[in-house]
């Protein structure tokens, strides 16, 4: 499309009594508009092609042209939306217009952009490390309590809501969930926030982990406890929690994670069976 083209189209508009002013500055936005896409500014070809477009009183004709060139303006940015749908509205001013049906259709059949949402990277202080956190996502392990080592009453599981962001963590009986948590990787400070729901009540607290420790500070109603997960050579994990009550920590309970499969558990009953 050249200039020309537009001037030819648009010279009759002037011919109007009293409308000179307005028509001549449709010209001169649709001269410009021409020259800011052919050097590549189509921010500034979509403001003069959308400045014509207001003036009003031009032609069927011109204004698919407008609309024809400032499709390609968008698309020319990146914008698919408002590109199709100038390129459609030009069309169905003019439907024999070759070069908008060409243009439509190359436009239409192009993939979308990829879009990458970029996740804050795991800070590489002892802090901000997942541990061994990272290595128990995807799994089921038994939950079994100090005392009663061959009882399985619940199963917990582990897995990622958002991979090296945001870890789920459940405690389940045959009854249903007993408890839910989150670990979520704070990029500022490279610190594990922690936050979970027993019933109606909600603790919260930070964690920091390694690869066979995971220590947590966090507050229970207003009980303060500290958990902590090891890794034995066996691969099984131990938790050990203290509660500060009466102005000392005192023990209040051990238990042992030990990796079961989910057949095992649909097995069991603690998982519906897969068909």
């Amino acid at each position: 499309m050249s200039p020309g083209r537009w001037c030819a189209r648009l010279v009759c508009l002037v011919a109007f009594a009293g409308a000179a002013n307005a028509y001549a500055g449709a010209v001169e936005d649709g001269e410009a508009g021409l020259q800011a896409l052919g050097r590549g500014d189509n921010d500034e070809a979509i403001r003069l092609f959308t400045h014509a477009l207001k003036i009003g009183g031009l032609s069927r004709d011109d204004r698919e042209f407008a609309y024809f060139n400032r499709g390609k303006a968008y698309l020319g940015k990146g914008d698919k939306v408002h590109g199709l749908a100038d390129l459609k509205e030009a069309l169905r001013l003019k439907p024999d217009d070759a070069d908008a049906k060409g243009a439509l259709e190359d436009a239409s059949a192009a993939p979308e952009p990829s879009i990458v949402i970029e996740q804050p990277a795991p800070p590489t202080g002892p802090g901000g490390r997942w541990g061994m956190l990272a290595d128990m996502a995807g799994h089921y392990y038994w939950y079994q309590v100090a005392g009663a080592p061959n009882t399985h009453v619940a199963v917990s599981h582990v897995q990622w809501v958002v991979p090296q962001q945001t870890l789920g963590i459940t405690l389940k009986t045959k009854s249903g969930t007993a408890q839910a948590g989150e670990y979520q990787l704070d990029p500022a400070t490279g610190k594990l926030l922690l936050a979970a729901v027993t019933g109606n009540t909600v603790s919260y607290g930070t964690a920091d982990a390694s690869v066979a420790l995971v220590t947590t500070y966090s507050y229970f109603k207003t009980t303060a406890i500290h958990d902590t997960l090891t890794r034995a050579a066996d691969g099984s994990i131990h938790e050990h929690e203290q509660k500060f009550i009466d102005g000392t920590w005192r023990d209040s309970g051990d238990v042992t994670f030990i990796e079961v499969s989910q057949e095992t558990l649909e097995a069991e009953g603690f998982l519906k069976k897969h068909k």
